[in-house]
């Protein structure tokens, strides 16, 4: 039997109308592709529940939670009002006064106390936390939280509305807390903020030895690879998760020279929605396979797949 293959970070739709699968309980994994099925909200998370984690014929699901830079603003630290909340964590310049306005009183949400959320988590089910991180480039869209496209197939238009780093930044050290509580390993968002990511990262699980940090779609140089994350917490502990779309796209190779990544480290991803059929996606990972062969200096693809199903194992049972 083939290996199968990895796809260390892919997600649920975010839909605040309808959170539930379809069909409740049906599995999100395949029978080629061992998947990590991020969480990033709750209305993702409530799908990312319900899915079923194997069937018969498939390879294993693994559950994560977290909260992601995008959704940060939906999360306060005890109880305030939600004007309050939201004029003190978002940020905006003033020719943007009126949008700012309309998306607090007529579109967000009130915001959910973070430490209810987490306590309402069952954690035996859970393997890892993530997505989690900080993003500089993120503005808020015209409807107040990223859900992708609308009814109609539009994505909404990006305002100028930004969550503070310093918000995201907060919610971001509590999440690695949560990681170093649970022991569980961290999957990373880091986008124009990857000094800010590691100096958290360092200070709130550098002590927290079972707990691995795989850094997802990874977009830094490979100096700051080297020199800071695995200079710091060693290639025991960090993972850098690749995907077509980010670290193979055509005509964008990236900073990172994955020739210089030590082979340990090297997991693949899709960063996709698998509410519906997954099997398609399958190709995306047998590309990476296909590329990050001759990068290794592997012999043949098959012993790549080995390669990056094992590392995945490890990432996700350090704390075993």
């Amino acid at each position: 039997m083939d290996t199968p293959l990895v796809d260390a970070h892919c997600h649920m739709t975010t839909d605040p109308l309808d959170p539930l699968p379809v069909e409740p309980g049906r599995s999100a994994a395949s029978p080629g592709t061992e998947r990590v099925l991020m969480s990033t909200n709750p209305w993702d998370w409530a799908r990312v529940q319900a899915t079923a984690t194997s069937n018969d014929s498939a390879q294993p699901l693994h559950r994560a939670f977290g909260i992601h830079p995008w959704y940060a603003h939906l999360f306060s630290f005890g109880p305030v009002s939600k004007e309050e909340h939201y004029r003190s964590v978002l940020q905006y310049p003033e020719s943007e006064e009126a949008t700012a306005t309309a998306l607090i009183t007529h579109t967000l949400p009130p915001p959910r106390d973070i430490e209810e959320y987490i306590a309402a988590v069952d954690f035996s089910s859970v393997s890892a936390i993530g997505e989690v991180g900080l993003d500089r480039s993120f503005t808020l869209p015209a409807s107040g939280f990223y859900q992708g496209r609308d009814a109609e197939g539009h994505v909404p238009a990006r305002t100028r509305v930004r969550v503070s780093l310093a918000h995201q930044q907060r919610v971001f050290e509590r999440m690695c807390r949560l990681a170093a509580e649970r022991a569980l390993p961290l999957s990373l968002h880091a986008v124009n903020a990857h000094m800010p990511v590691f100096e958290i990262c360092k200070r709130a699980i550098l002590h927290s030895p079972s707990v691995c940090l795989c850094l997802h779609s990874y977009t830094g140089s490979t100096e700051f690879l080297e020199g800071q994350w695995l200079h710091t917490f060693s290639a025991e502990r960090v993972y850098v998760s690749v995907s077509r779309w980010i670290n193979f796209r055509e005509g964008s190779p990236g900073r990172l020279d994955i020739a210089r990544v030590p082979p340990q480290c090297i997991l693949t991803e899709t960063d996709y929605v698998v509410d519906g059929e997954v099997r398609y996606l399958d190709g995306d990972i047998e590309y990476l396979v296909q590329q990050l062969t001759p990068l290794l200096r592997m012999n043949s693809p098959a012993e790549t797949r080995r390669l990056v199903h094992a590392n995945l194992q490890r990432f996700l049972s350090r704390a075993e």
